[in-house]
């Protein structure tokens, strides 16, 4: 469900599985967009509603990629198997910032893609980022796919996503609050 910005993640980690799962519909309600990935996907079926493609095609599981307050909406309208929120609310990683851990026995700094540790055993280790928020989605979706094959609950089921979707919400709505005081 979703074919915006962050869908291009969610749909290149499905398609490293494309052996042992098929995407078979795309929702979204700009449905030139949702065209879009389709045919940059082969997904044979485009809906404009998400509601739409639920009554129409049977789906064994739906992978949520809407923006954030869509979010709790669709996982109450879809309680069967699903695919639960994979990145920081469907926004781009943050920004490169730097992260420095000062311990008794070393220190660990994580400055853009290079990681230092000093001390007992010193090194540099350098990231390819993009490759890096690519390979997280395609892990969370490989071990979703699991847990469906194995009869697992998937380590965000529905009403786990729920609850933290609530917290999230309880997080955002003071800097509402505060943004509608300005």
């Amino acid at each position: 469900m979703g074919a915006g910005w962050v869908t291009q993640h969610h749909l290149a980690g499905w398609h490293q599985l494309r052996d042992r799962a098929h995407v078979l519909a795309i929702a979204d309600p700009d449905r030139q967009q949702a065209a879009l990935r389709a045919r940059e996907y082969g997904i044979a079926n485009v809906f404009d509603s998400a509601q739409r493609m639920l009554d129409e095609i049977e789906l064994d599981a739906v992978d949520i990629a809407a923006p954030r307050q869509f979010h709790v909406p669709l996982v109450r309208r879809e309680r069967r198997s699903l695919m639960a929120n994979l990145s920081v609310h469907g926004r781009a990683p943050a920004a490169s910032n730097r992260l420095t851990l000062i311990g008794t026995r070393g220190t660990i700094e994580l400055e853009g893609d290079l990681l230092r540790c000093a001390g007992e055993q010193p090194c540099e280790l350098r990231f390819d980022m993009a490759a890096g928020y690519l390979q997280s989605y395609a892990a969370t979706i490989t071990h979703f796919v699991d847990c469906l094959r194995d009869g697992r609950v998937f380590e965000t089921a529905p009403a786990d996503s729920l609850r933290t979707l609530g917290l999230v919400e309880a997080i955002y709505a003071p800097a509402a609050a505060r943004v509608g005081d300005c």
